[in-house]
């Protein structure tokens, strides 16, 4: 196994380990090692080199004869893929395709170049979620959120937590990449008549996810989520309404 890792390191893209990466984690043969620094800087642990092997075969085999696939599947360039957080013992008797939320949303992160924008009303204190978000500006990627209740008189202390932590790891200059809108509406009784209740993350505006679960521990880790991963015509639209709210909504100074 060593040997063929060594072999692969030097063609390997960043992109192209991170796809090898998500997908010996999803088949339990390996585990992501954390850093502080964000996904981009993971290392994986393998546990099973056998595993390991066979999945690296699989990709060769499906490199190799991707041109075909790819002529074949022109016609249609949107695609949707499920992805979802589940107890471990149901996830292992799933069929691969049905990936972990936690793990592809931080993949494409990883990959982000241009323009994150990410809905989401809760956050919590998970390390690895606000080192990967602090990331995307320290590498000059704009990141765009609309989260609730951070200008009120009792703040959604989870996200003014978050925002302090991720704006305590940027500079002046990074800060600069960082834009952060509250909307949360009341009437004159202080009712609430409307919030932030979405969740999705688009990256790059090429692949977007839309789902139940928020940016936290529990909901990454631990509870019953689904989502989609969007490609194609509907990532358009969807920046379209994300950009909306985003205009409508409160600016929130960093």
């Amino acid at each position: 196994l060593n040997a063929v890792l060594a072999a692969l390191d030097e063609r390997l893209s960043p992109r192209e380990f991170n796809a090898i990466s998500s997908a010996l984690c999803n088949a339990g043969f390996a585990h992501e090692m954390t850093t502080s620094q964000g996904y981009a800087h993971y290392e994986i642990q393998v546990v099973s080199p056998l595993g390991v092997l066979r999945i690296i075969d699989q990709l060769l085999i499906a490199n190799v004869s991707a041109p075909d696939v790819i002529a074949d599947s022109n016609a249609s360039s949107s695609s949707a893929e499920l992805v979802a957080t589940l107890p471990a013992d149901v996830q292992s008797k799933l069929p691969h395709s049905v990936r972990p939320i936690r793990i592809s949303i931080r993949r494409y992160l990883a990959e982000a170049t241009d323009t994150v924008r990410i809905a989401n009303p809760y956050f919590d204190d998970t390390e690895h979620v606000l080192n990967d978000l602090a990331a995307l500006p320290r590498r000059g990627v704009d990141l765009k959120m609309v989260t609730r209740e951070v200008d009120v008189d009792n703040p959604n202390q989870s996200a003014v937590n978050a925002i302090e932590n991720i704006t305590g790891q940027l500079s002046d200059d990074e800060r600069k990449h960082l834009f952060v809108r509250d909307f949360y509406d009341t009437n004159q009784h202080d009712k609430q008549i409307g919030a932030t209740h979405a969740k999705a993350v688009i990256i790059d505006e090429q692949v977007a996810y839309l789902g139940s679960a928020n940016l936290t521990r529990l909901s990454l880790t631990g509870n019953f989520e689904l989502g989609v991963l969007l490609r194609g015509e509907a990532v358009p639209d969807l920046v379209a309404v994300f950009d909306a709210m985003f205009d409508y909504s409160r600016p929130i100074p960093i």
